[in-house]
């Protein structure tokens, strides 16, 4: 039976690195999640040179899954997209990035990257 994360399971620090798999280039990652239930709050740091941003973050998590949509590093990397799995102490995951400016498409490649993150 699959064991739900409700009761503050996922609430905590976790840090690690992000991949982009598109262009190359890693950044370390520190969240920041608060957790009501199935709902996500908190913030994300992305710490890189090439890869770079932060803000807040919202999701949720069902069973042992996370989504979560946060702020990108500039006015073209707007809202990326994260999800990941969780097991114990660490989740592992993906993320997408729509290149937009102020959320209007600007025909420009999607990005792809992995993470892992682990509790601290």
């Amino acid at each position: 039976m699959e064991q739900s994360n409700t009761g503050g399971v996922v609430s905590g620090i976790w840090e690690g690195v992000c991949i982009n798999t598109t262009y190359g280039g890693s950044a370390p990652i520190e969240i920041s999640i608060q957790q009501n239930d199935n709902i996500i709050t908190g913030y994300i740091s992305i710490k890189g040179n090439e890869l770079g941003g932060s803000g807040e973050i919202s999701g949720m998590t069902n069973g042992n899954s996370i989504t979560f949509t946060s702020p990108g590093d500039n006015d073209t990397m707007t809202g990326i997209q994260w999800e990941g799995v969780i097991t114990g102490e660490e989740i592992n995951g993906t993320y997408l990035v729509n290149p937009s400016l102020h959320g209007i498409s600007i025909g420009m490649e999607q990005q792809y990257g992995v993470f892992n993150a682990k509790r601290q």
